[in-house]
């Protein structure tokens, strides 16, 4: 008997194997995420958050997402600042003051971040389809801040307002996955072997080799 095929009846699940793993890991973090942070605040977002920087060095993805979950943390919090700066929404006591700037919680930084952490995992399907991404996003904004009032977590002084939150995020996740999704392809492009140019002489060749096989 060949021990080659000793371990040919172990037919492992596709779903069960480490990188797939890792992938429904990333989708169920992501889903956990908003709750964790809304509900739990910044203690259970930072968990959830750690769990995903976690599969993201394990996928080895670190050094192609870092500019980008930095960037969208940034741009994130700072759009918030804003929000909170003019009124428009209250975080209550979670708001943080750094002398005169007015910033939001923790948990929010922790929300960018992770939307950051997922471009090229869960939601690469949307890295060709920047315009279909900018306008779910921009679709969902309001009712993402909305359900966070129904839990406490921020109090929304002007409804209209979120309008102007909906044309921001519009505006950022359009150009966002518009730069990541030229980003991948430089990679991909990179990572490419260099083909072998093909003339004359070697479709002669090509075409001598098949007749003589004949």
């Amino acid at each position: 008997m060949d021990k080659s095929n000793s371990k040919v009846g172990l037919n492992v699940p596709v779903w069960m194997t480490f990188g797939n793993s890792l992938r429904i890991t990333n989708i169920v973090l992501l889903k956990f995420a908003w709750a964790a942070c809304v509900i739990g605040g910044t203690f259970y977002g930072g968990i959830v958050l750690a769990g995903m920087f976690l599969t993201c060095f394990l996928q080895h993805r670190w050094r192609k997402e870092y500019p980008f979950f930095v960037l969208l943390g940034l741009v994130g919090t700072a759009l918030d600042s804003l929000w909170v700066y003019t009124g428009i929404l209250d975080y209550g006591a979670d708001t943080l003051v750094l002398g005169p700037l007015l910033l939001p919680p923790l948990w929010i930084t922790f929300l960018w971040v992770g939307l950051g952490l997922s471009i090229f995992e869960v939601l690469s399907f949307f890295l060709s389809r920047p315009i279909l991404a900018a306008i779910l996003f921009a679709a969902s904004a309001p009712f993402s801040y909305l359900a966070g009032a129904q839990f406490d977590a921020v109090v929304i002084n002007s409804n209209m307002a979120l309008l102007a939150i909906s044309g921001a995020w519009l505006i950022i996740f359009y150009t966002l996955f518009r730069i990541a999704n030229r980003a991948n392809k430089s990679e991909q492009q990179a990572s490419e072997p260099a083909g072998e140019d093909v003339g004359p002489d070697s479709l002669a060749n090509a075409s001598e080799m098949t007749r003589s096989a004949r």
